[in-house]
């Protein structure tokens, strides 16, 4: 069996998806943003989960994620508000707000537009780990966030301070519109790792699997470099910083 992955885009019915048959008629959605290439693969050990198959349909809407549930990429039946859909949601707004930036970016941030898109690849790889329960064997088979990808986020970050002026004061989010879209992706960042933290509350954090410690981890930097990736898009086109007056550090 083939563990290659297919990426396909987040949305509560997609064309090619991942499906459930379960003892509830109205199984239908998935939370999803990969998708493994085989025929079946067994989840975890509910009754009401039995083996995952593919299935192709060429609408985007199927009326079964009308009750307001939908299924996990392991085959879990939960409430679109369930925590792990929250995360999703944020990880999948995160893309978006991304794909936005990456349109308003100085036309001399050719460099950033190429990191932002790898980036954009990899949130759909966090979407599918944290799309799927912590217990399930099907996290195994997914290709987890490397130490290496965190640190390609550190040497970015890294080299675009040594070009930015000392921080003294707190910034004001602003000046050209893409800083200003920088800081929006930072924070939608901020709400998307809070979310991810959340549906481990019930976990000691430090026991995690690995691939969810690279998974926070990756978001924790990721917000970090979106803030200086705003203050590196007023630096190119020499916008001034906004200071607020009250917050030198000591």
């Amino acid at each position: 069996m083939t563990q290659k992955l297919k990426n396909i885009q987040f949305r509560e019915n997609i064309p090619a998806n991942i499906s459930c048959k379960s003892k509830d008629s109205s199984c239908d959605d998935t939370v999803n943003f990969f998708q493994p290439e085989e025929s079946s693969m067994k989840t975890k050990h509910d009754d009401n989960v039995i083996p995952l198959k593919l299935k192709t349909s060429r609408k985007v809407y199927t009326r079964k994620g009308d009750l307001g549930k939908c299924n996990l990429l392991s085959g879990e039946r939960v409430m679109k508000d369930a925590d792990q859909v929250e995360a999703c949601g944020d990880v999948d707004e995160l893309n978006s707000v991304l794909g936005l930036l990456v349109n308003l970016l100085p036309p001399n941030a050719s460099g950033l537009t190429i990191e932002i898109e790898q980036i954009q690849e990899s949130l759909f790889q966090i979407g599918a780990l944290i799309a799927t329960d912590p217990n399930s064997p099907l996290l195994n088979r997914l290709k987890p966030v490397s130490r290496e990808q965190i640190r390609s986020l550190e040497q970015s970050i890294d080299s675009m301070e040594e070009q930015l002026p000392e921080i003294k004061k707190f910034i004001i989010p602003g000046g050209h519109v893409s800083a200003a879209q920088a800081n929006i992706a930072r924070s939608v960042c901020r709400r998307a790792e809070r979310h991810v933290i959340n549906n481990f509350k019930n976990y000691n954090l430090k026991e995690l699997p690995e691939s969810m410690k690279t998974v926070l981890a990756y978001l924790n930097r990721l917000s970090d470099y979106l803030f200086v990736v705003g203050r590196y898009c007023n630096f190119l086109i020499n916008s001034v910083e906004r200071k607020n007056s009250f917050s030198d550090f000591k």
